[in-house]
């Protein structure tokens, strides 16, 4: 239970942590509005990647039962077909996100600096939940299949260097603000969803097989 879950766990506490922290750099180094931004854009993300949580979630028990009885290649379409759907519905749902940005962002406030931070944040955040789909979807296969130090390592490079480097550089140094935060945050998940991509087009979580199926 600790080898499985403890590295699970960390890699979720890494990421949650890492947006802690962004958001501090907000407090700290942004403007009011663009907290504000980053705060109405976050609650917004929760309807593009509830979806591929979802997904997600049921792939993992799917590829858990498929890598226990040793079907393999199997294992590997489910969670391949996990990710397009995830990525189908959060891409879908962003793009309509878009088209109505106005109106949808007018439910939260009518200040006029947030509307205009938000219409090229929906493109950046386009490319993050493609990312996240993935992230969402291959990460709980390789978790399924036993494989679970491996995400939580590249979690804690990536996390820390790639998204929260990446803020401070972009967002404080090179003074791109709200929009350099959300690069970096994008820049986090593709390069992670990348990775995840490549060890489950591989072979190595195979051998990293947990349950057996029962004779």
């Amino acid at each position: 239970m600790f080898k499985l879950g403890v590295p699970a766990a960390a890699e979720t506490f890494l990421y949650q942590l890492s947006q802690l922290i962004i958001t501090s750099l907000v407090l700290w180094f942004l403007s009011e509005d663009e907290l504000i931004t980053k705060t109405y854009m976050s609650n917004i993300a929760i309807l593009f990647l509830i979806f591929s949580s979802a997904v997600g979630q049921a792939a993992q028990i799917v590829v858990g039962h498929l890598v226990g009885a040793g079907e393999f290649d199997e294992a590997r379409r489910q969670g391949f077909r996990a990710f397009r759907l995830a990525a189908i519905i959060a891409g879908s749902t962003v793009l309509l996100s878009m088209i109505f940005r106005v109106p949808l962002i007018s439910c939260f406030t009518s200040n006029p600096e947030v509307i205009r931070y938000t219409k090229l944040l929906f493109i950046i955040e386009l490319f993050l939940e493609l990312g996240r789909a993935c992230n969402l979807t291959i990460i709980p296969c390789l978790r399924g299949s036993g494989d679970v130090r491996f995400p939580t390592l590249w979690a804690i490079f990536s996390n820390m260097i790639i998204g929260l480097g990446g803020a401070h550089l972009l967002a404080i140094r090179c003074h791109m603000g709200i929009y350099g935060l959300w690069i970096a945050m994008a820049l986090d998940e593709v390069f992670r969803a990348v990775i995840m991509l490549i060890r489950w087009n591989g072979s190595k979580w195979k051998e990293k097989r947990v349950a057996t199926q029962a004779q």
